[in-house]
């Protein structure tokens, strides 16, 4: 007994889950009003490229190999605010 073989062509898009994330940057000895720090700089990387490369410094050395999606510089604003664009959903590891 035989089984025809059925193939179909088809485009599947798989859309990304992607949302930005935020940081607020502060710094403080006390239990006093802490200090919002403005042009604090962070760099997130999605992890599996930290874990692959095995550290974040190497993996920070191959950015040009990922999707725009899957890291990010930002900067903190003078209230020590910043956002990231859209990432893809996933676990980040933040310098």
């Amino acid at each position: 007994m035989y089984t025809d073989v059925i193939s179909k062509k088809e485009i599947v898009h798989n859309d990304v889950k992607r949302e930005p994330f935020e940081v607020i940057k502060v710094s403080t000895d006390t239990n006093d009003t802490a200090v919002l720090l403005e042009n604090v700089e962070f760099t997130v990387i999605l992890k599996r490229y930290v874990d692959f490369y095995g550290s974040f410094e190497e993996a920070l050395k191959h950015t040009d190999e990922y999707a725009d999606d899957e890291y990010y510089v930002m900067t903190t604003d003078s209230k020590g605010y910043c956002v990231t664009k859209p990432l893809a959903y996933g676990t980040y590891i933040r310098k």
